[in-house]
């Protein structure tokens, strides 16, 4: 069964590499610098996301993609706040693309 997830996450990383849309919801690992982006879930257990929550990230939060290292994961940004996250986890945190209302809000 992980032979099949990892098969149909390596097309769906390849399919965004070569440009196409990618699906209401996916892992944060595929977000772009610069993105706003709004966690919809955790593909983990309850400490991942009690985790996430207490660094101030719980669901529902929209976060900007700051800085992206292929290696060594990413910075996302909340309002003032900066946190470093890992390459694993960002790939276990599903999000959704910020939408902005007709005044240019969340």
């Amino acid at each position: 069964m992980i032979g099949l997830v990892g098969k149909a996450f390596r097309r769906d990383l390849e399919a965004f590499a070569l440009g196409e849309a990618r699906p209401a919801a996916f892992p944060l690992a595929l977000a772009k610098t610069g993105e706003r982006v709004r966690i919809s879930g955790v593909k983990a257990g309850k400490g991942l996301t009690h985790r996430l929550r207490e660094l101030g990230l719980p669901v529902g939060s929209v976060i900007t993609i700051q800085h992206r290292n292929a290696s060594a994961g990413m910075v996302v940004a909340r309002d003032s706040l900066r946190i470093g996250l890992g390459e694993g986890l960002a790939h276990k945190v599903m999000v959704s693309l910020a939408e902005k209302s007709a005044d240019g809000t969340e």
